[in-house]
């Protein structure tokens, strides 16, 4: 290993960069925080036959942790051609790496070599490597090092017997995925109408509370902020506080979190303290996305005064509904057009920012910043539903037998299309269509009228709306 690294340090400063066909570069690679094992390969090309080589690089500590590298398997070309010696260098401290590889270093010698490949990569090695917990998401990279320790360690081939190429060097590229989404999910309404909007939230990480912040074309949509949390009129004594609610119903607000299945999850209480408002022209900076003057935001702690131990009331990791907003669309909206509902986070006063909290047991809560996912509103001239689909959602289950009970009698959020609710087409909704549901879902009795198999208009002339669409 010294013979033929001392060979390539000579040669670092009489050697020029091969063009073509001499590369050397890490393999792009990409995991979610906390994966215990990433492989990246190292990659080559070459026009000649190599007696050896050396690689140095460099990765980034805050992201990866080194475990070993590989030289013998499937598909790595350096085990496959015998090399008789081999020698890897880790400094954790700095996040260096070394690896030197001799096909033919003992007597006799047999003029081993690693096969030309000036076209196709070949496998020179593999790294293995495990990903922080907890890391931010992003970009980090595996970069090549001019030289490392001494006698200098450097990126090169050695050819024809002792001659140094010095190959073109790439950075790996690893990207550490963010295993938090937030997402607009799509839906339909008519001109006039109401557009029924839903926040879902995807983590991987239990889950204590949010922020969320949309923007949304205020000529063409409106959110009713009577009832909602004015920021501008705090109460004296609690900011957080309930005093300053037109309607301290949070299920009436046209930004809710009602009826969304987080009762049951986050019981007893559901979320304990809950803020919204919107504003219709609000004074966005220029390269905020999205379109429109509308601003909408909402923040939410499910326990402000935790009670179970270690993390009080959590959402578990998955994908869960957050949170609901009710447009109203103008009558000017046209039939196809597309409006676009926009999460953002907003530069300004107040700062806003779409946030997940993530409690940690015995410490601190961390906020991380999902990866956002905007929506749309596509205008129709009629709205189709899938009856029994009462909460909206794809399934017909028991929460839509609850969700249509808290309505009737619990001051629920009324169902964004009353059709879908009138489980016996008979033109009103009461209890007798909750009994029915029942029926359907535990004692295999009749279904829901139709449309139930599939999405359709209503068969039956009556004086229910659909504003929004169901289960659709």
């Amino acid at each position: 290993m010294t013979r033929t690294m001392r060979c390539c340090g000579a040669a670092l400063f009489a050697a020029a960069f091969a063009a073509g066909a001499n590369r050397l570069w890490v393999q792009d690679g990409e995991a979610l925080p906390g994966t215990a094992r990433v492989t990246l390969a190292l990659y080559a090309t070459h026009d000649e036959p190599l007696n050896a080589f050396s690689a140095a690089l460099n990765y980034d500590l805050a992201a990866l942790e080194f475990q070993r590298v590989i030289l013998d398997g499937p598909d790595i070309i350096t085990g496959a051609s015998n090399y008789e010696y081999s020698m890897v260098l880790h400094d954790a401290e700095v996040g260096d790496i070394a690896i030197a590889v001799l096909l033919d270093f003992e007597q006799p010698y047999e003029k081993q070599t690693i096969p030309a490949s000036p076209v196709d990569p070949q496998t020179l090695a593999k790294i293995d490597f495990g990903v922080r917990p907890g890391v931010e998401p992003g970009t980090y990279g595996v970069r090549p090092r001019t030289t490392l320790a001494y006698p200098p360690i450097i990126n090169c081939f050695t050819v024809n017997g002792g001659q140094t190429v010095l190959p073109e060097v790439e950075i790996g590229v690893f990207t550490v995925q963010n295993p938090h989404h937030l997402y607009v999910v799509d839906t339909k309404a008519v001109p006039g109408g109401y557009a029924v909007v839903d926040i879902v939230a995807e983590h991987m990480d239990p889950i204590g509370g949010y922020s969320l912040s949309l923007r949304y074309p205020s000529d063409l949509l409106w959110i009713d902020a009577e009832p909602l949390d004015d920021p501008t009129i705090p109460p004296p004594d609690d900011p957080w506080g309930p005093e300053d609610y037109v309607d301290e119903n949070i299920c009436n607000w046209q930004i809710t979190w009602c009826n969304l299945g987080l009762e049951s999850l986050l019981a007893p209480g559901g979320i304990d303290v809950f803020r919204a408002w919107a504003e219709a022209d609000f004074p966005y900076s220029v390269g905020v996305p999205g379109t429109g003057k509308g601003w909408a935001w909402s923040d939410a702690i499910f326990d402000w005064d935790p009670k179970v131990e270690p993390l009080g009331k959590t959402l578990p990791p998955g994908r869960h509904r957050i949170l609901q907003v009710r447009f109203k669309l103008t009558e000017a909206a046209v039939v196809g057009q597309e409006i676009p509902v926009t999460l953002v986070n907003v530069m300004g006063t107040p700062d806003v920012y779409n946030m997940l909290i993530i409690p940690v047991a015995g410490s601190h809560t961390r906020s991380v910043r999902p990866h956002l996912h905007a929506g749309k509103i596509t205008v129709v001239d009629e709205i189709v539903f899938r009856r029994g689909s009462i909460n909206s959602d794809a399934d017909v289950n028991v929460a839509d037998v609850i969700y249509l009970l808290q309505y009737l009698f619990a001051g629920g959020v009324a169902p964004g299309c009353q059709k879908a609710a009138d489980i016996n087409d008979d033109g009103t909704v009461d209890i007798a269509d909750a009994v029915w549901l029942l029926a359907y879902l535990f004692k295999h009795a009749a279904p829901p009228r139709p449309p139930f198999t599939s999405c359709g208009p209503d068969p039956t002339e009556d004086n229910l709306t659909c504003e929004a669409p169901s289960g659709c």
